[in-house]
């Protein structure tokens, strides 16, 4: 990624540690909550804002991946056999996410959109159409 952006990127990394609460003083159990007990925020490239270092983006976009990729379940028609098809099936979904889906959050654009990759939201025909 560096070689690419160079000095355009401002990159930063979180680490959280956690700990479960003592709610009474036994053993503690399975289910037991945990609070987060310090946040470390770290500039790694460039010049971050550290306000802004999360990790809540990569988790939701995960969490997305997940969901909505049915080849990560495994016991369903479309799980993956291959690493090949199955690395296939990434690549096309976040794609998808990036260029064709519309997020309310970013008030009726697709996040290529907000980042002035591209000026419209693209069908899955344009999609599926520009890769070399």
């Amino acid at each position: 990624m560096f070689r690419v952006f160079r000095e355009r990127v401002d990159y930063g990394t979180e680490l959280k540690k956690f700990a479960t609460l003592p709610i009474n003083q036994t053993k503690a159990r399975r289910f037991d909550p945990v609070v987060c007990v310090t946040v470390k925020r770290q500039a790694r490239i460039g010049n971050p804002d550290f306000k802004k270092i999360t990790t809540n983006h990569a988790e939701r976009k995960n969490l997305n991946i997940r969901l909505f990729n049915r080849r990560f379940t495994r016991k369903t028609l479309g799980y993956s056999k291959t690493l090949r098809n199955h690395c296939y099936s990434v690549v096309l979904q976040v794609a998808y996410q990036n260029f064709c889906r519309v997020h309310h959050a970013l008030k009726g654009l697709t996040p290529a959109m907000a980042q002035g990759i591209t000026g419209h939201a693209w069908t899955v025909a344009e999609l599926l159409t520009s890769v070399n």
